[in-house]
């Protein structure tokens, strides 16, 4: 890639593709036209065509590929880049982003010109313009099980009650930094993982991502961990990337995957005693739900079943 040329490389770009390729090389021709920082790029073939791979060889020749033996989830992938990475930054990025033209520079730039951050991330809109959900609130135990009833549909993205919220004013008042307006660079407790820029020395010092999931969850524990090694977590608002596939899927597997993700994160980072509610509340709450749609949606029932053994199978850790 032309920002590959003769100075030493400041920056590895990581991206992991799983088996859906059709916005890679979009994503690909977006760092190509718009990153002027000197850079290496990756890819981690999760799974997929090896016909996929051999075409994207050849229109990308300077992308180093890593192609796993076997599937490895979101974080173990990042984790492997972070170590193998010999530049002081490191973006990872999801598959299907489109870099807006000075992104990631705009966000090096802010990690050279601000030594206490550790980790940033840009602003993110949808392929319409409309903005993404960027920001989110530590975890509480409050805040989990309002996830896991089922009303966290009413607050979700683009939803009429976050709307309501928004237009009226409450939103300030309940403090949650989802729906905290976004119009200035700060730093926050917990950025999206679509596209990060972290700071070697601060993973040197907080470690990497979690690996307890395949995918959903992992910035919540690693972006606690930074800041309490003193490292901020900052929203760089001058810097924009698109997301073209967003998703809230959270069907089959998925389900007990992500509660899976949240019950680790509560027998990791908080009480013993919250964890133990968490995980009696995912029991009740997914049994109602599997019993309720049984009838009406199997198949949705047994999404909630499946959650059901998870926890049962996943007790608090030994004190």
């Amino acid at each position: 890639m032309d920002a590959m040329s003769a100075a030493a490389p400041r920056l590895t770009l990581h991206f992991i593709v799983h088996q859906d390729w059709q916005h890679v090389a979009a994503a690909l021709a977006s760092v190509q036209a718009t990153v002027h920082t000197p850079h290496l790029v990756e890819i981690t073939v999760n799974s997929g065509d090896a016909d996929d791979v051999a075409r994207l060889r050849a229109q990308f020749p300077a992308v180093r590929w890593h192609i796993n033996a076997a599937p490895q989830g979101f974080a173990a992938n990042h984790n492997a880049a972070l170590r193998r990475a010999q530049t002081p930054y490191v973006a990872l990025l999801n598959d299907d982003v489109l870099l807006e033209p000075g992104a990631l520079d705009t966000l090096v730039a802010y990690l050279d010109a601000h030594p206490a951050a550790g980790l940033v991330a840009p602003r993110i809109q949808n392929p319409d313009g409309s903005p993404q959900l960027m920001v989110m609130s530590d975890i509480s135990l409050l805040r989990a099980l309002y996830a896991i009833s089922g009303a966290g549909v009413l607050t979700r993205p683009g939803g009429r009650v976050r709307r309501l919220l928004l237009h009226s004013g409450l939103a300030r008042w309940l403090g949650t930094e989802s729906l905290q307006p976004l119009t200035h660079t700060r730093p926050v407790p917990v950025v999206v993982g679509v596209v990060m820029v972290v700071r070697q020395t601060a993973v040197a010092a907080a470690g990497g991502m979690d690996e307890t999931t395949r995918v959903y969850g992992e910035e919540y524990g690693w972006h606690l961990r930074l800041r309490q090694h003193g490292w901020q977590v900052v929203l760089v608002t001058e810097a924009l990337v698109t997301h073209l596939n967003p998703t809230n899927d959270l069907t089959g597997w998925r389900l007990a995957e992500h509660r899976r993700g949240t019950l680790a994160y509560f027998y990791r980072y908080r009480q013993r005693w919250e964890g133990q509610v968490l995980r009696a509340g995912i029991v009740v709450l997914h049994g109602l739900w599997a019993l309720l749609l049984r009838p009406v949606h199997p198949a949705r029932s047994r999404d909630h079943a499946g959650a059901v053994r998870m926890a049962l199978a996943t007790p608090p850790p030994a004190e």
